[in-house]
């Protein structure tokens, strides 16, 4: 995945508005042979957003920082996204034989599809408390001065 790069817009005591130029997907997404984020945000515009000052850096208006995730945060978002409804979409099914007995197979893809409707609404609630999307915003690791 390549590090993207954000445009400070304005400066407010401890916190930062940046833009950042959309596509954000590494090559691999963007031939579309990696995890599938360059395929859907490929035409995205560009997204404008906070964040906390950095102590120590000297940031401006229109100075260019370099933003970072850290990888157990990423392999953490990446397990909620994609592992939650899988393992929801492989139990749901067996929860139901369980609970119910042999089940045909029209019966069993409904509860498939009922443990990843489970699952998403679970999801959507981990990233909806502040302590879980906290953990996944990117931070600046990086500051290159506008040359005025």
């Amino acid at each position: 995945m390549h590090t993207p790069t954000a445009r400070i817009t304005a400066v407010h005591g401890d916190r930062v508005s940046l833009i950042v130029d959309a596509p954000l997907a590494c090559a691999r997404c963007a031939a579309g042979k990696g995890c599938g984020a360059g395929l859907l945000g490929r035409r995205a515009a560009a997204k404008a957003f906070e964040l906390p000052r950095p102590a120590g850096l000297g940031l401006c208006v229109g100075d260019e920082v370099t933003l970072d995730i850290q990888p157990e945060r990423l392999l953490q978002a990446s397990i909620w996204a994609y592992g939650l409804p899988l393992a929801a979409m492989l139990l749901g099914p067996v929860v139901a034989h369980w609970l119910w007995g042999p089940l045909s197979d029209s019966q069993l893809a409904l509860a498939s599809l009922a443990g990843l409707g489970l699952a998403i609404a679970v999801g959507r609630r981990l990233l909806v408390n502040e302590p879980c999307s906290g953990q996944l915003v990117p931070s600046i690791s990086g500051h290159r001065p506008t040359s005025t």
